[in-house]
Formats: structure tokens, sequence, C-alpha cells
């Protein structure tokens, strides 16, 4: 007894394509997803870079202007040691200074562990109480005259004290001193920074402390890695790690640059999204151009297949009229390929 079966049929165009499409499509998108890391590290590497190169533009315009004032202080210092100058010529020396320069318009001073103050005749510097002064105590422990730590004045404006002790044979220990502006060095790092969107902030690295920021209500505040700002906590963070290495965090690329001769940190942050723009231009030409080409290749596939199967759906049809005993067929045949040479076997078998 004869079974006959019905057995499910399946195109093989489709089967083709089913098996293609979706291998071809993971193909593209793993060369996308390849593509767009690579890109991605690229760039980063060339903002990081690009990033420290304006951060050490403005660490080598810094570290000139501290040169240039602590070289005039030690200069005017090393005039007043060897000298030998009593009290009255020494005011009268300090009144030379006196406005001189806009970056310490007060001048120079001088305290004795006596409690005497020489300063400038105009100059509105304190003359009684300054033992106890940041400028004086950082003074009596230096030998040649350095920055110590920043304040505001009386008037409100943000300065730092340049003090060393004065060895002019005196039998009391002296200091001498000069106040100096902040306003250049912020002028520095809120102007000079060579990356669009890109912002410093000037930190003293030793307490944390803003000396300069574009910010002015954060200037004089502290890092605080408990802060609500991500970016300004993972600064914190990072400078009481003594980690100065570049740095990406709350979508902001981040590079630190110390200044020499100071406590002073800069620390440059640019946002992410600025230095990807391009590249999320680019991954949207990626993604058009791996649809446009998985569409053109199912085009190609599927037009190829349909010349490969055409003649076997034929030679197929003639099969299945033998099977049903129909043998007065004619299989007609063209080209010289596999499909061409099973027609032909057919053929000399009817």
């Amino acid at each position: 007894m004869k079974k006959s079966q019905k057995q499910k049929s399946g195109s093989i165009k489709t089967k083709l394509l089913g098996t293609i499409i979706p291998v071809v499509t993971l193909v593209v998108v793993a060369l996308i997803v390849i593509a767009y890391t690579i890109s991605k590290g690229i760039i980063k590497d060339s903002a990081t870079n690009q990033l420290v190169l304006s951060v050490r533009n403005q660490k080598s315009q810094i570290n000139e202007w501290i040169t240039n004032d602590l070289c005039s202080f030690e200069a005017i210092k090393h005039l007043i040691e060897g000298s030998n100058l009593d009290d009255e010529t020494l005011q009268a020396y300090l009144d030379q200074y006196y406005g001189y320069n806009n970056d310490y318009p007060e001048g120079l001073y001088v305290g004795s562990t006596n409690g005497q103050m020489i300063k400038p005749s105009q100059s509105t510097q304190k003359t009684s109480g300054f033992s106890d002064d940041v400028w004086f105590k950082e003074g009596l422990t230096r030998i040649n005259m350095q920055f110590g730590t920043p304040y505001k004045n009386d008037a409100g404006e943000d300065c730092i004290s340049a003090s060393g002790i004065l060895m002019d044979g005196n039998k009391d220990m002296r200091v001498i001193s000069a106040n100096v502006s902040l306003a250049h060095v912020s002028l520095i790092v809120n102007s000079k920074v060579d990356m669009d969107s890109a912002e410093s902030i000037l930190v003293d690295k030793m307490t944390g402390t803003i000396l300069a920021s574009r910010d002015n209500t954060k200037v004089f505040t502290k890092l605080d890695p408990s802060d609500a700002n991500k970016l300004y906590a993972s600064m914190a963070q990072k400078v009481n790690d003594n980690d100065m290495t570049p740095y990406e965090v709350s979508d902001h690329l981040v590079v630190f640059e110390e200044i020499p001769n100071t406590t002073w940190l800069l620390i440059s942050d640019v946002p992410t999204a600025t230095i990807y723009k391009d590249l999320a231009t680019l991954r949207t030409i990626m993604i058009i151009v791996g649809i446009i080409a998985i569409l053109a290749l199912a085009l190609l596939v599927e037009r190829m297949t349909h010349f490969v199967v055409k003649p076997i759906k034929a030679l197929t049809s003639d099969i299945i009229q033998m099977a049903n005993g129909d043998f007065t067929i004619s299989i007609e045949t063209k080209g010289n390929d596999e499909i061409a040479a099973m027609g032909r076997s057919v053929q000399e078998f009817i």
C-alpha cells in the first residue's frame, strides 16, 4: 500500500535570504560598532592632547607671571640685604614701589618679630597684630620669597602674598612681603583657553581652595568629594588621591597641570558632547550607509537567487509530472552549469 505524505515545501530563495541577510546585518552592525569605537578612541585621544596643550599654555603664562613677580621681589630683597639700610631709609626705599606695579599696587613691606612694621607711607597695610597673619608665619619659614595662601583683602579683592626672610643683619628676624592681586592670573585661567567650550579652574592642592574660576561663586570655596556636582566631586577626589591622570566623568573630559614653584593645580575640563559631536554625525552616517548597504545586498541576493532558482523550479515541476506518470514532457536546458547537466540527464532518462 502506497502512502502519500505531505511535506512542507519551502522556497530556496526564502532560505537563502533568511540565512544571508541576518548574517550580513550582524557583520555590518559589528563593523559599525568597531569603527565607532575606534573613531571614538582616536577622537578622545586627540581631544585630550588638545586640552593638555591648552592647559599647558595657560600654565606657561601663569608660570611666567609668577616668575616675573618673584624675580622682581628677590631683586628688591637682595638689594635691601646688601645695603645695610636704617629704618628711615628703608621706608623711603619702599616708597618707590608703592603703585609701581598693578600686580602689587601696595608695594612691599617689612614686618619684624618685635612687632615693628615698615611700609610705604601711603600703604594701607595694617601695622599691628600681623605676627599671626599667614604672610608673616609663612615668610619666617622661607629663605627666598615664595607665594603662600590666597586670601581676600579688606577691599574684597582676591590676593596672595609673596614673603620670605629678610636677612639684612637686623637683630630681630624680619620678613619682607608683598600683596599680589590674583586678577591677572584669573584672566589667564578664565580667558586663555584654546579649546571650544573648555573651562579651567586654579586650585591650591594643599587646601583644595579654588583660586580662580569663571564662576565667581566658586572662588575661595573648597573642592569637596561629597559635592553634589559630580564633576567637582571627582576633581576633589583626584586631588586628594594626588592622581593627575586625565579622566572622563559626568560627561566631561578633565586634565590636570601643576604650576611649578607653587602648590597650585590648574584643572581644565571640556564637555564630551563638544568633542564627540562630529562622532555622533559620523555614527548617524555609518548607520544610514549600513542600512542602505543591507537593503542593496538584499535586493542583489534576491535577484541572483531568482535567476538561479528559476530553472530549478522548472525542473522540479517536470519531475513532479514524471512522478505522476507523465513521460510525454520535454525538458529544455540552457547553459553548461550543474542545473543544465541535471536537466539533460533527466531528459535522457525520459
